[in-house]
């Protein structure tokens, strides 16, 4: 037990005394009796308003074990820190879509890239990346690599894609679910072509976790 608990502990002892005192001294009808209860009933108003305070404080403060979880994964960070990597090596200036699959392809072991691998994929069958656009996130001044508009789209529809499936975090297989979408995807076609449905990534998905 932490030592909050005991200074607590000990606030409720004293105020469970200071309430026996009061009771006590309500059966003694002696000179000066009046006084001890007035010191009586203000020291246990004292001890309750500490008591409170405590208890508002604890109340406020999140326990360590029920802090949020990050938005992301580690995997889905690592997936977009080689996505930014490999926009670097294209000399573009902002992540599209191409870059966020060949960042899931770098990230060894994924969700994303087991089921990728799985239907044939690699980087180096994949075409160079087109020139996209960079949407609002990221400041190229803070040495920040912006998203283009497409793949801005692409996170954006893969927070749903962990939102209907009742997932905390966006994972490397939200992403790549949110890529089969040819309504917001320009890679949608290839991973089609390949064989890539989406029952197959949430399969692969459950089996990884």
């Amino acid at each position: 037990m932490d030592v909050n608990y005991w200074k607590k502990l000990a606030v409720a002892a004293m105020i469970t005394m200071g309430v026996l005192l009061v009771v006590t001294g309500l059966s003694f009808d002696a000179p000066g009796a009046d006084d001890m209860l007035v010191v009586m009933v203000g020291l246990t108003v004292g001890m309750v308003a500490l008591v409170f305070m405590f208890m508002t404080q604890a109340m406020r403060r999140r326990p360590p074990g029920l802090e949020p979880p990050s938005p992301i994964s580690d995997e889905m960070a690592s997936a977009m820190f080689l996505a930014r990597e490999e926009t670097e090596l294209s000399g573009q200036a902002a992540i599209t879509d191409l870059h966020l699959l060949r960042g899931l392809l770098r990230t060894r072991g994924s969700a994303a890239e087991v089921a990728l691998t799985r239907a044939g994929i690699d980087l180096d069958n994949l075409p160079e990346p087109v020139p996209q656009p960079a949407g609002s996130f990221g400041d190229p001044s803070d040495g920040q690599v912006p998203l283009s508009v497409t793949a801005q789209v692409c996170l954006q529809m893969a927070r749903e894609e962990a939102r209907n499936l009742g997932d905390m975090q966006v994972t490397t297989g939200h992403v790549l679910l949110a890529l089969l979408r040819p309504e917001v995807s320009l890679v949608a076609p290839i991973l089609r072509k390949a064989g890539v449905e989406r029952n197959q990534v949430v399969a692969m998905m459950v089996h990884i976790g």
